[in-house]
């Protein structure tokens, strides 16, 4: 006779073994990657393990610009680059690589009055700095806003890590730890030894996401670092040792 329970802790388990010389299956996994791992197992268990890796972001990417309007167009386009070269100069003074400027957005459009008549232009001109020494963010953040003046503009800002691949191998090696004690521990509940994992299955990975954390800066805007997280979830399928 089968029976199905569903145990409701941190992720779904799914295993089976022999009691009396019956069978007995404990279920389910939620997913058809889960569903197609125990297809051909019919003793053993299959656990999803999770795994969180953190660092504190070493890189910020600030997306910033300058908008310009004129009554033609091509004044208005002249006096933004003109406006951007300034703000350009300003960051790579300030350490920043050419290698590390990227233009981000180019854009002139007709300005309306109240009753929809053409009576100027607007020129914005986008450029994505990154830099890589938080220690130096805010600074970089005044020194845009002090040479663009009345022309610069802050679109946003992104924190990220300068090696994300590391991020992800350490919530991957932690996802398969935390997958190898929650097998080990079904498999003591159910009166057996643990085997050899069979199965290995990753059905995705979230991107590294904020935390909140310290600030680091001086005089200048202070920029708050926070911590980045990467989480890893992994599908394992185990034999039973004995």
């Amino acid at each position: 006779r089968v029976r199905r329970w569903r145990i409701g802790l941190l992720a779904e388990v799914q295993f089976c073994f022999e009691v009396s010389g019956r069978r007995c299956r404990f279920g389910g996994v939620g997913s058809e990657i889960g569903s197609a791992m125990m297809s051909d197992l019919s003793d053993g268990i299959s656990v999803t393990g999770t795994g969180i890796a953190g660092a504190v972001p070493d890189t910020m990417v600030l997306q910033t610009g300058v908008e310009v309007t004129a009554a033609d167009p091509g004044a208005a386009f002249t006096a933004a680059a003109a406006a951007l070269d300034t703000v350009r100069a300003a960051v790579m003074s300030a350490g920043v690589e050419a290698a590390d400027l990227r233009t981000t957005q180019v854009a002139l459009r007709p300005v309306h009055d109240r009753d929809g008549r053409v009576n100027g232009h607007e020129a914005v001109l986008g450029l994505a700095v990154m830099v890589r020494d938080m220690g130096r963010s805010g600074s970089i953040i005044d020194q845009v806003t002090r040479a663009g003046g009345t022309h610069a503009r802050l679109f946003g800002m992104q924190l990220e890590h300068s090696d994300p691949t590391e991020l992800m191998s350490r919530a991957r090696e932690r996802a398969m730890a935390d997958a190898r004690d929650r097998a080990q521990e079904l498999a003591r509940l159910a009166g057996r030894s643990l085997g050899r994992c069979v199965a290995v299955a990753e059905p995705g990975a979230s991107g590294p996401r904020p935390m909140m954390a310290a600030r680091a800066g001086g005089g200048e805007m202070a920029v708050d670092p926070g911590q980045l997280e990467q989480s890893v979830s992994v599908l394992t399928r185990w034999e039973f040792g004995d």
